[in-house]
């Protein structure tokens, strides 16, 4: 086979491979997600919180088996067997002082997850955070960002993704960070693998970088997940809470690796036309 008839060979069924390897396959299912927010309601004289949360089902199809995971403190609690699209619940439960590790004034926070299935008996979750005000609030001392994106929009994530969070001191005094902790659905694992529980001391303007580790364990393609990043410490004797929220999307991996093969065709039929237009000069 001569080099010109090699050449129409790849063009002609190059493109096939492109459509192949570059336009991804589309395909339609019912949606099924559940929106969650949460009040709170500190008692101080009975030493408890109150949570009051607020469940709908944001999707087309029915919910079932719903329920709220407190995982910092190894704890569920069912809320209803089935939910209707558009249809809402509330659930309310007291948490001890104790439990969620009050001890001064000041601001506090607990992740949650709630957790729901398909007809189909498939579980999905979502996560979220509630914030508790205990006494008076100390003003806010440190400003959160992604380093290298905009929180607003989603992160794509095929396997893994690295995040770097900037945290910085605004204030004029020093604030100790005692806790960072990452979180998200249950899709997802969250870690800091640099993380030290001695904590990070940061003096007055001075910033620091939490690097955060997403790895996918589930979940479906093209679907939205949250992530946070759940910061808390001292400032001056009060304790506060701040959070950092961001959203990853799903992707395929197979649809990843076609899409890198396709580039890498891409690149050949190039080569080849170059070549071929050398030798006919």
């Amino acid at each position: 086979m001569n080099f010109p008839m090699a050449v129409k060979l790849v063009c002609k069924f190059g493109l096939a491979a492109l459509l192949f390897f570059l336009v991804p396959v589309i395909s339609y299912a019912s949606f099924l997600r559940m929106l969650s927010t949460v009040t709170t309601e500190v008692v101080a004289s009975e030493q408890i919180v109150k949570f009051q949360f607020e469940i709908t089902n944001d999707g087309d199809e029915l919910g079932r088996g719903i329920r709220i995971e407190l995982p910092t403190l190894n704890e569920s609690w069912p809320v209803v067997d089935s939910l209707k699209p558009k249809e809402s619940t509330k659930a309310e439960f007291n948490i001890p002082y104790g439990k969620i590790g009050i001890g001064q004034d000041g601001t506090y926070g607990l992740a949650y997850r709630v957790h729901y299935q398909d007809a189909a008996g498939v579980s999905y979750s979502s996560s979220n955070y509630a914030v508790i005000t205990v006494g008076v609030a100390p003003a806010r001392a440190l400003v959160s960002t992604i380093a290298d994106g905009e929180a607003s929009s989603p992160l794509r994530i095929v396997r893994e993704l690295h995040i770097p969070v900037m945290v910085q001191n605004v204030s004029g005094r020093e604030v100790k960070i005692e806790t960072a902790m990452p979180f998200s659905s249950a899709e997802m694992l969250t870690t800091m693998p640099n993380w030290s529980d001695e904590g990070i001391l940061l003096k007055p303007l001075e910033r620091t970088s939490l690097g955060v580790l997403v790895t996918r364990i589930g979940g479906y393609v093209g679907s939205i997940y949250a992530v946070s990043v759940l910061v808390s410490g001292t400032i001056e004797g009060k304790h506060f809470f701040e959070p950092l929220s961001f959203q990853v999307r799903l992707s395929d991996p197979i649809l990843h690796d076609r899409g890198i093969l396709g580039l890498v065709l891409v690149g050949v039929v190039i080569v080849l036309l170059i070549q071929w237009k050398r030798k006919r000069a």
